[in-house]
């Protein structure tokens, strides 16, 4: 009498299990690959200080903007008919800085050459109106128009306004100092996901299909 060996798993069963084993291996590698809690990839980067400190300033920045720009909306409405683009103005910036700035404190940035960049030229904008106010009250000494603030009061109004212009150029510097490591800090904490090349995802769309038909 001939010897039938009986296999529990059929050929088809055993090439399906393989495979489903082969994925489940390499989704755990992935999520090894994906999760920063691994103990095999060592101590973990901290968030870059420099970039902490230039999305600060980003904020503050804002956050004075808009107060300025109240001011200039009280201002106006005290002097009916003047232009309101300037409170407009420092509205927009200031929320523009807002969310850049959170942006960068948080992370979520993708990237910190569009803000810097931004923020150095709207620096160097400030500080050059900060010059020319300067030199504004310095020349016109006591002999101003009627109604033109002193000169003492222009000076200080052009120390703020360099300040505030030299805050944003340090802010910007800060943030191009600081990108390569924050580009470093992103690519642990938030990678990329990575897509399957369209035919790798096509042909186990035809397997998941053949499984199908063979447990129906």
């Amino acid at each position: 009498m001939d010897n039938f060996n009986f296999d529990r798993n059929p050929p088809e069963d055993r090439d399906r299990d393989d495979r489903r084993r082969d994925d489940g291996d390499d989704r755990g590698r992935d999520e090894r690959g994906r999760h920063d809690s691994d103990p095999d990839d060592g101590p973990q980067k901290s968030f870059p200080t420099i970039v902490m400190v230039a999305g600060l300033v980003w904020i503050a920045v804002g956050c004075l903007s808009l107060v300025n720009m109240l001011a200039t909306f009280a201002m106006q409405g005290a002097n009916p008919g003047s232009n309101p683009c300037a409170g407009v103005c420092a509205g927009m910036i200031g929320i523009a800085f807002l969310v850049c700035g959170y942006q960068t404190v948080t992370g979520t940035a993708k990237d910190t050459i569009g803000n810097s960049i931004g923020s150095i030229a709207l620096g160097m904008l400030q500080m050059l109106a900060a010059a020319a106010i300067g030199f504004g009250g310095a020349l016109a000494g006591g002999n101003g128009p009627r109604g033109a603030p002193p000169p003492e009061a222009l000076m200080i109004i052009a120390v703020v306004v360099g300040l505030f212009g030299g805050g944003l150029i340090l802010a910007g510097l800060l943030g191009i100092a600081g990108r390569t490591d924050y580009l470093e800090w992103r690519e642990i904490h938030h990678p990329k996901r990575r897509k399957r090349p369209r035919r790798e995802r096509d042909d186990r769309d035809d397997r998941d299909d053949r499984d199908d038909r063979y447990e129906r």
